[in-house]
């Protein structure tokens, strides 16, 4: 396998690794906002519901006492007024609750509460009509030991199963919330120990394949590249059979270059001594070409002295044809001067 496919294998190995763990570490960060929404809206805020649908009761209980302690029907008819609006409220509030409800049990716990709750206010009822019918001990008896009574602490109960219910709803998703940071980080920490002990071994088996590729130490083959670009080419390493990588290619470099020099070194001999040869004969014609410039040098000589000659004898041509020229002339007049002398003769 190619060293850049190591790196590249390594690189990714790694990468994926993180990638892993970062897409763990949103996806379960995701699942905790999801849980802890749900701990908000369907625990937290119902269980203010069941907060006010308890205290509303309560109210409510209070209020019936104070109208069955006051007997006196026009003056309670601001507590009726009352009765009526907590009424209001904690109907409201049951709504809201029957509509967070999340849980099969819930539902079943809540319905309980409500049959429970329907009791009381039918035993609620009757004792506002036996006030307002003039039988306050009746109605007394009834709010404090009869069947109104009973009704009441059996629609108390409901509602604490309500608020218990809530508050284990609660305490079940803020578990299960724990677990899932716990396992997020028991499973992101093991991810990091698993890439930083993936990313070692994979930096040892490149550095261990770089090193086998190179054949040795990097200082070693930095410290002979130094040598061989320093001009020294007299190599440790004789064989070379034992060396791998490029350690056996700059020894081997090394060699090839020592021969190159070696056989420049004798290319230059030779050259050197045909250029001696040369020298040799240049000489020698250099002597051949001083006699030949001597013997033109004398031919020269000889050809000017025949020039100097010729001259002499063009000249005394001339001087023999301007005689002659003369004897002609002389000739014709005394030619002429015969004839002359014959005619006057």
């Amino acid at each position: 396998m190619k060293l850049s496919t190591k790196l590249l294998a390594g690189f990714l190995a790694v990468t994926a690794i993180a990638v892993a763990l970062g897409v763990i570490g949103i996806t379960n960060i995701d699942r905790i906002k999801t849980a802890d929404t749900f701990l908000y809206e369907r625990a937290t805020v119902p269980f203010q519901y069941v907060v006010n649908i308890s205290e509303n009761f309560q109210k409510v209980r209070i209020v019936i006492r104070d109208y069955v302690a006051i007997n006196d029907n026009k003056a309670a008819q601001p507590l009726l007024d009352s009765i009526a609006e907590l009424d209001r409220i904690k109907t409201e509030n049951e709504k809201l609750f029957e509509n967070a409800l999340v849980t099969d049990e819930g539902r079943v716990v809540f319905a309980a509460f409500r049959e429970s709750d329907a009791k009381y206010l039918v035993e609620r009822n009757r004792i506002i009509a036996l006030q307002a019918g003039g039988k306050h001990e009746e109605a007394v008896f009834q709010l404090l030991n009869g069947q109104g009574k009973a009704a009441a602490l059996a629609a108390q109960t409901d509602i604490d199963k309500l608020v218990a219910m809530k508050i284990k709803i609660a305490a079940a998703t803020s578990n299960a919330n724990t677990d899932l940071a716990k396992t997020t980080t028991i499973l992101m920490i093991s991810l990091v120990l698993i890439g930083a002990l993936l990313s070692v071994l994979i930096g040892l088996l490149i550095a261990r394949s770089i090193r086998k590729q190179l054949g040795g130490e990097p200082a070693d083959i930095a410290a002979l590249a130094e040598r061989i670009a320093g001009g020294n080419l007299d190599i440790a390493q004789d064989g070379g059979t034992d060396l791998t990588g490029i350690n056996k290619s700059l020894v081997m470099m090394g060699k090839s270059l020592r021969n190159v020099v070696s056989s420049v070194k004798s290319a230059v001999s030779q050259v050197a001594a045909g250029s001696q040869q040369i020298s040799q004969t240049a000489q020698q014609l250099s002597k051949g070409s001083t006699l030949q410039a001597a013997n033109a040098e004398e031919v020269s000589s000889s050809i000017e002295e025949m020039a100097s000659s010729v001259k002499q004898n063009s000249d005394n041509a001339l001087t023999s044809e301007t005689i002659a020229r003369k004897t002609s002339q002389d000739a014709d007049e005394g030619g002429r001067t015969v004839v002359e002398a014959v005619k006057n003769m």
